[in-house]
């Protein structure tokens, strides 16, 4: 959000509910851009982020042992198109055995050199 829009909104005194879904849309996409992971790169599930995050052990069990099977293979990004926050993703190889998105901060990108 720009200083024009934040003044904008200060000024009118009340909330214009658009102009609000437009800032956290805007500042979604730049967190998103902010990682450099787009759809079709190729990822490693940052395991130890994932492991020693405070909320570890409050998450799902079909979660963690998908991660547990999951922590060295090399991904492919699929974000869905209907998914209209690009902070999470899916993965082209696990379509079938995982409903799970995966947050863009728990992913490490892989080098095409380094894709093997």
């Amino acid at each position: 959000m720009n200083r024009e829009q934040k003044r904008s909104l200060e000024k009118g005194g009340k909330v214009d509910i658009e102009k609000v879904k437009q800032a956290v849309a805007e500042l979604t996409n730049d967190m998103a851009n902010s990682y450099g992971i787009q759809d079709g790169d190729k990822v490693r599930i940052n395991y130890e982020k994932i492991v020693n995050d405070v909320n570890y052990p409050k998450m799902n069990p079909e979660f963690k042992a998908w991660i547990e099977d999951h922590k060295s293979d090399i991904l492919t990004v699929e974000i869905p198109e209907s998914h209209k926050n690009r902070l999470f993703c899916g993965f082209t190889e696990c379509s079938d055995d995982a409903p799970w998105l995966v947050f863009l901060g728990d992913l490490v990108k892989v080098d095409d050199e380094n894709a093997e």
